[in-house]
This record gives C-alpha cells, structure tokens and sequence, in this order.
C-alpha cells in the first residue's frame, strides 16, 4: 500500500506539472487572440435517424487578417415537441465570433493555428484546470491509500 501510494503522488505532481502547462499556454494564447465577429452563409441540418438530435453545420465568413476567410463549424442540438428546432432564417441570424492568433503574433502563441468559435466575443479558456483536477485526484486517492494502512 505504501508503494501504491508514493506512485500515486508522482502521478499527481506529473498532473500538477501538465496543469501548469496546460494554463501557462493558454494565457498565453489569450494574450494574443484575436475576435472577430462572423456571418452565416449558409446552414443545413441532418437529423440523426431515429433520436431526438440533429446535426448543425453553418458556414462563416469572418475576416482572418483583414482578408474575408470562409470556415465550416458544425454543432448538435436538440429538440423536443415543446421545444422545436429553429428555422433555417432563425439559424442564420445566430451571431458567432471566432477566435484566432493573427499573422505577426503567431510566434508568441502556442497554439498559433487553433482556432476557436463560440457565442461570445470574449475567449474562455474550457480546459484549463483538467490536469489540476487530475492532480487533486491522485492526491486524495494517495491519501485513501495512507489512511486505509494506517486504520489496519
């Protein structure tokens, strides 16, 4: 039980140190994103057979480098009797804004070919705190390990 838990602490700092990774490259991609605002050409759906889901892909134009740029971004959502999916029309009025690291930044990001669409024109980091969540984790199941010894 001793050796389990030491392993489990070395798994849990790797995870600590792949967290601090992990946040340090995405602040820096946050100081160097770029938001621009998108419009939709076109949208079509596709129903999955027999389920409740559909199948979402618009396609943008935003202006990548003030040069217009075209991107193909596909969501799933769904629908019920009460609550219908929108129309077309209402599809196309949707507001998206992509983010994006410009030309003369890319050397200072990361991730500089990433590309990320969402709803607001602020970016969210989503997975930042994964590997620390791991970590935390790894070190609770280690102190699982040293107690359920130490209670025999």
């Amino acid at each position: 039980m001793k050796n389990t838990s030491k392993i489990i602490i070395i798994i849990g700092i790797i995870f600590g140190l792949l967290s601090i990774r992990s946040v340090w490259r995405e602040h820096k991609y946050q100081q160097v994103v770029t938001t621009a605002k998108a419009t939709v050409l076109s949208v079509e759906t596709k129903p999955f057979s027999g389920k409740t889901v559909v199948s979402i892909q618009y396609k943008l134009v935003y202006q990548h480098d003030y040069v217009p740029d075209t991107i193909s971004y596909s969501t799933t959502e769904e629908y019920f009797i009460k609550e219908p999916l929108p129309s077309l029309e209402e599809l196309k009025t949707v507001d998206f804004y992509v983010h994006y690291v410009p030309k003369p930044k890319q050397i200072e990001a990361t991730f500089f070919d990433h590309i990320y669409i969402n709803n607001d024109s602020i970016y969210k980091a989503e997975y930042r705190f994964t590997f620390f969540v791991y970590m935390l984790f790894c070190f609770v199941v280690a102190l699982f390990f040293r107690t359920k010894k130490s209670i025999k």
